[in-house]
């Protein structure tokens, strides 16, 4: 049986994957991050939950549009493996989404849909985005 899949779910693509969201693995990292950053959207996962896998791959949708991209720093972090944030961050519940604004945490929203993160994102952003360009296959033309 095999471990991990023969075939990506990414479009292929000539340039070589470019990695958008920042995993983060330690708090120190996470700290740096949010002193950088002016605008951050933090998600908390969990590999055990198949509700957090469907959402960290939005995450990763979300992070490729061009007006997200420029305005929003996107982080995540597993709810197991840096255990030692879940008691700052006030994280109860996975998944979770942080958003950060010159280092403070001014929302939290815990077990959320794509709606509402891509509404959230909208607001940050100041742009509005229409749903359908929010997927990989937003740049095929149809015949």
């Amino acid at each position: 049986m095999l471990q991990e899949p023969l075939f990506s779910s990414r479009a292929f693509h000539a340039s070589s994957q470019r990695r958008v969201v920042q995993k983060v693995k330690s708090i120190t990292a996470f700290q740096k991050a949010a002193e950088q950053h002016e605008t951050m959207l933090v998600g908390c996962y969990a590999k055990s939950s198949p509700l957090c896998a469907g959402l960290e791959e939005v995450i990763e949708q979300f992070s490729e549009v061009e007006a997200f991209k420029k305005k929003v720093h996107f982080l995540k972090f597993d709810y197991d493996e840096l255990s030692s944030l879940r008691g700052p961050l006030q994280i109860h519940t996975v998944p979770t989404f942080l958003v950060f604004r010159n280092g403070v945490m001014v929302r939290s929203m815990g077990g959320i849909g794509r709606d509402q993160v891509l509404k959230t994102l909208r607001q940050l952003s100041q742009t509005w985005v229409h749903p359908r360009d929010t997927y990989r296959h937003r740049n095929r033309r149809r015949r």
